[in-house]
């Protein structure tokens, strides 16, 4: 009898302990709790958003500058199907709030009366401008206006050359347009969960035009509901890049700005700081009712070095 005992309380342990693994393991699949977002377009619909672009430039600890533009956007779905959907964005004129009584910047109102034909694929997320001809000629018309009050020639060419540099092609316009609002429809492509962040790897285009950076997407999502209010989901999004990743781009930089040097005769050697630093945060609100569309998305972009820092936000608020 003695002898017998401890092999039954070995026993009994070891189904203990098998009964607690299956128990946990039936915990962790429920606790997954995966959240889908997804526009519920239908041709016809409509909403409008207020997009507003601020950036506050820090220098040795103190704001230097500050300036913030307002433009409104009327978004009109075109067609709807099981492939995705075509829209139509539309900016309207840009404004400049801050400072106060002063026309906006020329590059600020570029796109103004500008009307993006967008294609979503079947999860929300913008792909490619379906009328990209007609933005060309507008995105002409706009650089010459711009061009046009530049008195000094040797100037004016060198302003021309870059800003066609950077929408010189069919890939650099769509990325320079769809940069922003793909950051607006960013929570249908992410991957959510209401019972932990999740996480992926992503390729960023360089600065520099060099090889994409690679970084690290991070998602939150929480569901706040409340009795007789909308159904909200709120995703919080931040995006990190590796140290490694940085000094290569600031390497990058440095030797393109060096290769342009070249061609200016006399231009002084230019020197990229080495401490680079880069943070993205995003917070949405999207309604689990209605279009799905968010109703409200806002983007902070810190980066700097050098003790220098700049931050941009972008920030859309649904209006309609």
């Amino acid at each position: 009898m003695l002898e017998r005992r401890p092999r039954r309380r070995k026993a009994s342990w070891a189904a203990l302990v098998a009964g607690v693994a299956v128990l946990l393991a039936g915990l962790a699949v429920a606790a997954a709790r995966p959240i889908v977002l997804k526009p519920a377009f239908e041709a016809g619909d409509a909403f409008a958003l207020m997009m507003s672009k601020t950036r506050e430039r820090v220098e040795g600890g103190n704001v230097v500058f500050r300036g913030r533009t307002e433009t409104p956007v009327d978004v009109t779905v075109v067609r709807a199907g099981p492939e995705g959907w075509l829209i139509d964005w539309t900016f309207g004129r840009t404004r400049l709030v801050e400072p106060p009584n002063l026309p906006p910047p020329p590059d600020a109102a570029l796109f103004d009366g500008v009307t993006l034909r967008l294609r979503l694929d079947a999860s929300g997320r913008p792909r490619s401008v379906e009328n990209y001809p007609e933005v060309r000629q507008r995105i002409e018309d706009a650089i010459a206006a711009v061009l046009a009050p530049i008195g000094d020639p040797a100037a004016r060419g060198r302003a021309a050359a870059l800003l066609r540099e950077s929408l010189g092609s069919q890939q650099q316009v769509e990325s320079h347009v769809l940069a922003d609002i793909g950051q607006y429809f960013l929570p249908y492509s992410a991957p959510l969960d209401a019972a932990e962040p999740r996480q992926r790897e992503v390729e960023l285009p360089s600065p520099a035009g060099s090889q994409p950076l690679r970084a690290i997407d991070r998602f939150t999502a929480m569901r706040l509901d409340a009795p007789g209010e909308e159904r909200i989901v709120e995703v919080q999004w931040t995006q990190t890049m590796d140290p490694a990743e940085l000094a290569r781009l600031a390497r990058d930089l440095e030797q393109r700005l060096r290769d342009r040097a070249i061609m200016q005769p006399g231009a002084s050697q230019p020197q990229v700081p080495r401490d680079l630093e880069a943070q993205v945060q995003g917070r949405f609100e999207v309604p689990l009712e209605g279009l799905g569309v968010p109703r409200l998305a806002e983007i902070r972009r810190r980066s700097g070095g050098g003790g220098v820092t700049i931050t941009d936000t972008v920030r859309f608020a649904r209006t309609r």
